[in-house]
C-alpha cells in the first residue's frame, strides 16, 4: 500500500536563477534526471525556487546521458524525489507550497481534516531550528487585520505554531513539536 506523504520545503530553501548564479549553496546540486521525471518537477508551481533547468556554466561539461536533462536542484527536493521514484517503494511524495500550507493548516478543525486525509504524514514546514524573525516569509504582527504590514503570511507565528501543534493532533508530523511521552 503506497502512503503519501506531504513535503512542504522551508521556503528559505527557495532560490532564484540569479542568486544562484551570484553565489555558491552548500545544499544545491546539478543532477540528470530523465526527461520525464525533470519535466514535472520543472512544472509543478509547488516547487518553484527549488529547481531549475541547469545552465551552460552550471553544466561545467558534464554529459548528459540520452532522454535526461540536467536541473539544478535544492537537495532536500533532490531527497523527496529519489525516494518518490524508488523501485519497491510504498512512499509517494505529494508537494505543497508553504504559503498554501499556512493557509490550509488554519481552517476549521473539521476543513483541516478533509483537506489532510489522503496523507499518512506531513514533512517539513518553516525550519524551526532558525530565528523566525529571520525567516524569509513575514509573519504578521499582530492579529489585527489592520496590523498586516509587509506580511506575507496570513497569521503571527504563535499563531502558526499554534496550527501546528493543531495538526499533530490531526496526522504525524516531522518534525514535530509535541514532546514525546515519558514511560
Amino acid at each position: 500500500m503506497i502512503k503519501e506523504i506531504l513535503v512542504v520545503a522551508d521556503p528559505g530553501r527557495k532560490k532564484t536563477q540569479l542568486q544562484l548564479q551570484q553565489q555558491t549553496y552548500i545544499d544545491w546540486v546539478v543532477a540528470s534526471l530523465p526527461q520525464q521525471e525533470a519535466d514535472y518537477l520543472l512544472g509543478n508551481k509547488d516547487l518553484d525556487g527549488l529547481i531549475f533547468a541547469a545552465t551552460v556554466q552550471q553544466l561545467r561539461g558534464q554529459e548528459l546521458p540520452e532522454g535526461h536533462k540536467m536541473v539544478y536542484i535544492n537537495e532536500v527536493l533532490l531527497m523527496w524525489h529519489t525516494i518518490d521514484v524508488s523501485p519497491n517503494n510504498c512512499l509517494r511524495a505529494c508537494y505543497m507550497d508553504f504559503k498554501t500550507f499556512t493557509e490550509i493548516i488554519h481552517m476549521r478543525l473539521d476543513k483541516l481534516q478533509l483537506a489532510m486525509k489522503k496523507f499518512a504524514a506531513v514533512w517539513g514546514g518553516l525550519d524551526l531550528t532558525k530565528n523566525y524573525r529571520e525567516a524569509p516569509v513575514l509573519f504578521r504582527l499582530s492579529n489585527s487585520s489592520r496590523d498586516q504590514g509587509d506580511s506575507t503570511l496570513c497569521c503571527t507565528f504563535e499563531r502558526y505554531m499554534w496550527a501546528l501543534r493543531r495538526l499533530e493532533g490531526v496526522l504525524p508530523t516531522s518534525p514535530n513539536l509535541i514532546a514525546p511521552r515519558q514511560s
